[in-house]
């Protein structure tokens, strides 16, 4: 299967408990790369700002610490939560607003940080103007050398103008171009614009009247497709994408953090030459950092870096050349790494310069999910439930000895949402698209679904991951249990997509 205004007066909550230290807020529109600090410290947001960051610090070491986005309806639209945490520890999350749901919902929003039984809350402003022009997705493809841009939506004229910018990280939002129309509808424009590089853009539609749409994001990947950093027929789960909840910002912002559920062996991408940096580091819960890692030189001017790995188990040596799928080190926790299972995983980008620090760019796994059609979708089935992107929604299933099978199946009504199902049996078997596959519909299917044969009785987890989409992605999931000579054990009701805020 990939942000400027002056430095304003700091804001901050503290709510103090006796006997059990305090927790110490802040929010801001940028992160200090050298130190775990926020840097533009502000309560006050715009709809173009790339992101909210919110900076939660605990004097005294905590069992799970949990920061909530809420919108102004009272929804939790996003979190981020680590098990496990030692005082004083970096704890940074992010909002992200320009081309997402949350810069299109302007008002008063609160985070709020919880930390077994502490709780401190804040509130903030994101501010943004009501338009009836309105961007529902953005596409690109390569038109000879030009690029062609297709922006769905409401509120199109035929006086709109389309502008196309891209953020750098010094100087704010950057636009390269601007263009009219080349076809257009009331609810559809396409435009012809310079080629562009890989990377990430937003596009804004401006109306005859001088109003501007709130941002829509797209992104232009390299042409190069990498495989997945696990060995074939492992149990691994994706547990951070791009833009993630708590950690992939600035120069990876286009990240994907994997994590093991059988297996510990990281394997290259591509093929390449190994430049190993075995540091003999531990983890580092207070500095954010790559921890020991591996990065590999493709030869075509793209690089490919592995992080946290564990020290004294790399199995490969500096300057050696390595195919595609072959193994380079252990899994590790090394560096910046707080979560369930101690913190182990592996942190891939991709950049066009050697440094590991260099910046990120979008990337796909030839494993990847086919584009979700455009075609309606059957309307959905099951037991409601949300989860946001990037983010994990679990339950457990019991099934007893002698079950003939187990079925489980999700579905969605928002083609623009991609969702992943993943089974776990009593004895710890992964069942997903990366792990075994004995029953699955497949990732390109909608509704979604495992069906297996005499199961392994016992408590069985079934797993749901918001892959794409913006907020909490509704959907619906049904299991059923089919035991020899009876009927099916199942649940089933109508899905319930959650409120949206409206000004």
């Amino acid at each position: 299967m990939i942000r400027s205004v002056g430095l304003l007066a700091v804001v901050c909550c503290t709510l103090p408990v006796s006997g059990a230290g305090d927790i110490r807020l802040v929010t801001g529109r940028a992160v200090r790369e050298d130190r775990c600090a926020l840097g533009q410290l502000s309560a006050q947001f715009r709809s173009e700002d790339a992101a909210a960051f919110a900076h939660a610090s605990l004097s005294q070491a905590a069992g799970q610490v949990k920061i909530e986005w809420i919108d102004p309806g009272g929804t939790v639209a996003a979190a981020a939560a680590w098990e496990s945490v030692p005082a004083n520890a970096c704890l940074i999350t992010q909002l992200p607003l320009a081309g997402y749901t949350a810069g299109r919902t302007p008002g008063a929003w609160k985070v709020r940080v919880t930390a077994d039984l502490l709780t401190s809350e804040k509130t903030f402003r994101i501010d943004g103007r009501l338009t009836t022009t309105v961007i529902g997705t953005a596409s690109v493809k390569p038109v000879g050398n030009q690029h062609e841009l297709t922006l769905s939506g409401t509120g199109f004229t035929a006086s709109s103008v389309v502008h196309v910018a891209r953020f750098t990280q010094t100087g704010g939002w950057q636009y390269l171009a601007v263009a009219l129309p080349s076809t257009q509808s009331d609810s559809t424009i396409t435009v012809r614009i310079p080629a562009l590089s890989t990377g990430e853009y937003i596009a804004i539609v401006r109306a005859a009247d001088g109003t501007v749409s709130a941002p829509a994001r797209f992104v232009i990947a390299t042409a190069r497709a990498y495989q997945l950093p696990v060995p074939p027929g492992e149990g691994w789960v994706i547990s951070q994408g791009p833009h993630g909840s708590f950690s992939h910002w600035n120069r990876s912002e286009h990240a994907w953090d994997i994590a093991p559920r059988q297996g510990r062996y990281v394997v290259a991408m591509r093929a390449g030459t190994v430049h190993s940096h075995d540091l003999g580091m531990g983890r580092t819960p207070h500095l954010r950092s790559c921890g020991n890692y591996i990065s590999i030189d493709h030869g075509d001017g793209e690089y490919s870096h592995y992080a946290h790995l564990a020290t004294g188990r790399f199995l490969v040596r500096d300057g050696q050349h390595v195919e595609q799928g072959q193994r380079l080190a252990i899994v590790g926790n090394s560096g910046y790494t707080l979560g369930a299972g101690g913190g182990h995983h592996v942190h891939v980008h991709v950049t066009r310069s050697p440094a590991i620090s260099a910046q990120s760019i979008p990337f796909e796994f030839n494993e990847e999910r086919k584009e979700a059609t455009t075609a309606a979708a059957p309307s959905p089935k099951g037991r409601p439930a949300s989860v946001p992107v990037a983010q994990w929604w679990s339950e457990l299933v019991w099934v007893p000895s002698g079950t003939a099978s187990l079925k489980v199946e999700i579905a969605w009504d928002q083609a623009a949402d991609d969702l992943d199902l993943h089974l776990t049996s009593p004895g710890g078997r992964h069942y997903g698209w990366y792990g075994d596959r004995t029953g699955y519909s497949g990732r390109e299917t909608r509704p979604e679904q495992f069906t297996i044969t005499a199961p392994e009785p016992g408590t069985w987890r079934i797993s749901v991951q918001g892959m794409r989409g913006e907020g909490a992605i509704a959907f619906a999931v049904s299991s059923v249990v089919e035991r020899k000579a009876a009927p099916a054990v199942h649940w089933s009701s109508r899905i319930r997509r959650p409120p949206v805020a409206r000004n």
